[in-house]
């Protein structure tokens, strides 16, 4: 579902910024970010617990994170 199992994820957070595959890190980043405010967790209550920022700010970086990627094909 995520693309990535574990091992890579955490591969890829260990070497940041520096970068082996950049497709793997743009999967990264995209499929966390997809997968934080597209899963179908029903969890909202619980969000402030764990990220300093409400989904309405992740949803902005990552629309301007999507916007900034090089068009592919």
């Amino acid at each position: 579902m995520f693309g990535l199992d574990r091992a890579e994820v955490a591969a890829i957070l260990a070497s940041w910024p520096a970068c082996d595959d950049l497709a793997k890190q743009k999967d990264a980043i995209n499929n966390t970010l997809n997968n934080l405010l597209g899963y179908p967790h029903k969890r909202w209550a619980l969000w402030p617990q764990y990220i300093s920022v409400s989904p309405e700010e992740v949803k902005a970086v990552f629309a301007r994170w999507r916007k900034a990627q090089p068009r592919e094909g």
